[in-house]
């Protein structure tokens, strides 16, 4: 393999279609935990984060897109106290693990009290209609 310079999308397609890469594409998905981060900045010698996330960024050849949500508001929704609840009904609240920095613990699943299929019946299902799709290529030119 040669080694010239690959544009992120040839890269990722490259490995999609089984293909040598002259590295493997690289996505950090959300974030970096905060522990891995702080060491990671220590050993690059970084003062800031954000100095962090800019190195990072360059090797990032995978990055998501969010589609507009326009579903029901008491779904994907952030309430005043820190908690927030995603288009499946589940509530996750910021647990603080002091050094380790504050991650978003699950503390409500909605079918946990499911036992029958009318539970099942009854529950509000996600509906793809709840995101704006006309959005898209405007979401994915930026």
């Amino acid at each position: 393999m040669c080694n010239e310079e690959y544009l992120p999308r040839e890269l990722v397609r490259m490995a999609l279609n089984h293909k040598e890469t002259p590295r493997v594409p690289f996505a950090l998905g959300w974030r970096i935990n905060l522990p891995p981060k702080l060491a990671l900045m220590d050993y690059l010698g970084h003062a800031h984060s954000r100095q962090t996330d800019a190195y990072l960024a360059r090797f990032q050849d995978i990055i998501g897109i969010d589609v507009p949500y326009i579903g029901p508001a008491h779904r994907n929704c952030r309430f005043p106290d820190g908690r927030q609840t995603d288009i499946w009904g589940v509530i996750r609240a910021p647990v603080s693990y002091a050094e380790n920095g504050v991650y978003n613990e699950i503390c409500h699943y909605p079918l946990a009290e499911a036992r029958t299929i009318t539970d099942l019946d009854a529950f509000e299902w996600p509906d793809p209609g709840w995101y704006d799709y006309n959005a898209l290529p405007d979401v994915i030119k930026k």
